[in-house]
């Protein structure tokens, strides 16, 4: 049985990604010596070596457990900011 988990913290986060080329003959000139820059919002789960952001999440189940769909982990050496958002108080939570 999973222990209970507290509410996750809604965050954007900022980070940068490795970038590739189409696989063809190209200009030396063309080539770009800039990562891709990235944004992902979700909920925050952090790890040890990663940042996971999830942007699909369940209500919790009676054991305060929940379902997550679209997780994805991102290597804390490339995460360069993340910002806490406010999330929206449900109807019942008011």
């Amino acid at each position: 049985m999973p222990k209970k988990q507290k509410r996750l913290p809604l965050v954007h986060v900022e980070w940068v990604d490795s970038k590739g080329w189409e696989r063809r003959w190209d200009w030396l000139f063309k080539i770009e010596d800039k990562p891709n820059y990235c944004e992902s919002v979700g909920y925050l789960l952090k790890k040890k070596k990663t940042v996971c952001v999830i942007p699909h999440l369940s209500e919790p189940d009676k054991d305060g457990d929940y379902l997550v769909e679209g997780a994805i982990a991102i290597p804390k050496c490339a995460v360069v900011k993340i910002t806490r958002l406010m999330p929206r108080k449900h109807k019942e939570e008011k």
